[in-house]
């Protein structure tokens, strides 16, 4: 274990450091004690021996070198490390050097003189030192002054003391220190082995328990006999178990119990979670193992491979809807991708719900608001086709009567009769075909359509639709094309939608004694540069904010259908778009036009805006982005 071995190693090096410089600077500090020790002793036995020996010297020197030798040795025989005295006069001149005992003979005549370092302090009048080198070898040199009877400063004694016994003596106490040191080493050793087994055990035991707490479900407990921190930790860590434990059971039973599919892969597209609702609806029985490919288990997924991989890049959440997966062809899936990142680890959460109910729904709502929107169109269109039927008739019978008259001789002089029959068929079967398409069943199928072509024929079919109370103006305020991308019966169906809630609001919605009639205005403005003060503040009640902020800076097309009818009430202006909710009287409506509405615009990426005023009128905004090649 790693942390094991640091811990030896750490508490080895401290423990050899600290004993190290410890014996380090006791073995210094003895050094330095002893040689203070050594200097204390020389200067009293120095200063003790020097007046005898200038006495000795001046009494037998002289007249008798012999005695003068036998004193001398006798008084110093027992001065340990002593290489050598000089007795020195005041002018530094060396009288006497014990190099003469040792070969017997005095130096005669020679005039040697001390060196001018060595002088200085011979005319100290009390005891100096000092440490030398001579010839490479470390000497305590000790200057004792001599007085005559008078006090008078006339001689100094120079001693020359060898340190090599002090330093050797040193040497065999460094030596013992080291004995000392690698004994207390292997000491060490075997303290700091013990020392981190005793110190790590708990920690192997709770590192050894995390390893195995996924494994095991984390189920692990441990069960610690140390000192109050170690028993603290084992506690704080089967608390922390027993908490993991129950949120995961919570959040695997929460998403076993799901009807939503959830799919986490890693960044090398391998199954980290999974619960059985994602299988089923893929229509999988088995659970995936853990580390499985997704691509392996689930081979419809690679449709989605693509989607995968640009939300990885972007780390944006992506969602695709519709027949996806070509195995399961009549059933319609919301699949949202969503990135999940965690620090440098990074996963992708694929979320799908069956909406295949929804769509069915859906399906037989927008059939049934088209069954109440052809049912308003049918007194109209009845009235046209009326008037088709009663020109084709008139034509027939002029044409009837030339014939009978003989004003027509040749069948080719009927050709312009049948042709004004042929452009009056013409009209009725634009208007039975027309019929036909909004009634039936379609999927979403985007191109590009113009604006301004889709409101000229949703405004001529409302024209002859509406009550003729009811009139229709259309400014074009961009005068030109205007371009989108969109599916052209749908775009129908939503202007469709409000013209005749608009007219409603004018004729049938007013009470009785009120007049009916008025002026449906249909604007286009274009926005430049889409902002949240091109609509009104209304315009979260209807609309995901996320689809308002992607279209922030963007350009598009605004169009208003404006009515001067009795208006909408603040508290109804959620649930007007809700299904089958309608401020009609009974028998005038089923309350699905504006839910469809709401629902195709947003399918067209478009946003939906209100404004109204009670008895004053509504202005209904639809905006849908510019198409851009």
């Amino acid at each position: 274990m790693k942390l094991k071995k640091r811990v030896f190693l750490a508490t080895t090096l401290i423990l050899f450091a600290t004993t190290f410089i410890a014996g380090l600077f006791f073995s210094i500090f003895l050094y330095h004690f002893s040689e203070n020790i050594f200097k204390e002793d020389a200067l009293v036995l120095t200063k003790n021996i020097s007046q005898n020996i200038v006495q000795i010297y001046l009494k037998y020197y002289e007249d008798s070198f012999p005695a003068f030798d036998k004193h001398i040795t006798s008084l110093i025989s027992e001065i340990e490390d002593l290489q050598n005295f000089q007795i020195v006069d005041m002018k530094g001149k060396i009288c006497f050097s014990s190099d003469e005992l040792k070969s017997k003979n005095k130096y005669k005549n020679e005039d040697r003189f001390v060196n001018s370092e060595i002088l200085t302090y011979i005319h100290s009048i009390s005891s100096s030192y000092k440490r030398i080198c001579n010839n490479k070898n470390p000497v305590l040199l000790i200057i004792q002054p001599v007085f005559d009877f008078y006090q008078r400063h006339i001689y100094s004694v120079v001693f020359y003391y060898s340190l090599n016994s002090l330093i050797k003596q040193s040497f065999r106490l460094f030596l013992y220190f080291l004995i000392l040191f690698l004994i207390l080493l292997i000491i060490n050793y075997f303290f700091s082995i013990i020392f981190a087994s005793y110190l790590i055990k708990p920690l192997e035991i709770v590192l050894d328990s995390i390893k195995k707490s996924r494994e095991q479900e984390y189920t692990t407990n441990i069960e610690l006999d140390f000192d109050y921190e170690f028993n603290l930790l084992a506690s704080e860590f089967n608390n922390m178990m027993k908490k993991i434990r129950n949120e995961r059971n919570l959040i695997i039973n929460t998403l076993s119990n799901l009807k939503t599919g959830i799919l986490v892969i890693d960044k090398n597209d391998k199954i980290t979670l999974c619960n059985q609702t994602f299988g089923k609806l893929l229509s999988i029985n088995r659970l995936p193992f853990e580390n499985e490919l997704c691509y392996n288990y689930f081979p419809e997924l690679i449709k989605l491979e693509d989607l995968i991989n640009k939300v990885k890049e972007n780390k944006k959440p992506e969602t695709i809807e519709g027949q996806i997966f070509s195995n399961l062809i009549q059933s319609y899936f919301n699949i949202e991708i969503l990135p999940l990142i965690f620090d440098d680890d990074q996963k992708v959460v694929i979320r799908i719900d069956d909406i295949t109910n929804n769509v069915q729904i859906q399906r037989r709502l927008v059939q049934l608001q088209k069954g109440e929107l052809i049912n308003s169109l049918a007194s109209g269109l009845a009235h046209d086709f009326n008037n088709l039927i009663g020109s084709i008739k008139s034509t027939a019978m002029i044409a009837n009567s030339d014939i009978l008259s003989k004003k027509v001789e040749k069948i080719s002089e009927l050709s312009d009769y049948l042709e004004i029959i042929m452009d009056i068929a013409k009209s009725a079967e634009s208007i039975v075909k027309h019929l036909l398409l909004l009634s039936k069943h379609r999927e979403f199928t985007a191109s590009k359509v113009d604006l301004v072509e889709v409101l000229d024929k949703v405004i001529k079919i409302g024209k002859v639709s509406i009550d003729k109370s009811v009139k229709i103006e259309f400014t074009n305020f961009i005068r030109g094309h205007c371009f989108i991308e969109a599916d052209e019966i749908l775009l129908e169906e939503i202007f469709f939608n409000l013209i005749v809630n608009a007219s409603h609001s004018m004729t049938l919605m007013r009470e009785e004694k009120e007049i009916w009639g008025g002026t449906i205005l249909i604007e286009i403005h274009k926005i430049e540069s889409f902002s949240i003060s091109d609509i009104s503040n209304n315009y979260y009640l209807f609309n995901p904010e996320d689809l308002v902020q992607n279209h922030l800076g963007k350009k598009l097309y605004k169009i208003s259908i404006i009515d001067s009818g009795v208006g909408i009430e603040q508290e109804n202006f959620i649930k007007i778009f809700q299904p089958f909710f309608s401020t009609k009287s009974d028998n005038q409506g089923t309350g699905l036009g504006l839910s469809m509405v709401l629902t195709l615009v947003h399918l067209h990426k478009g946003l939906l805006d209100l404004v109204s005023n009670i008895n004053l009128g509504s202005t209904f905004s639809v905006y849908l982005p510019v198409f851009e090649e």
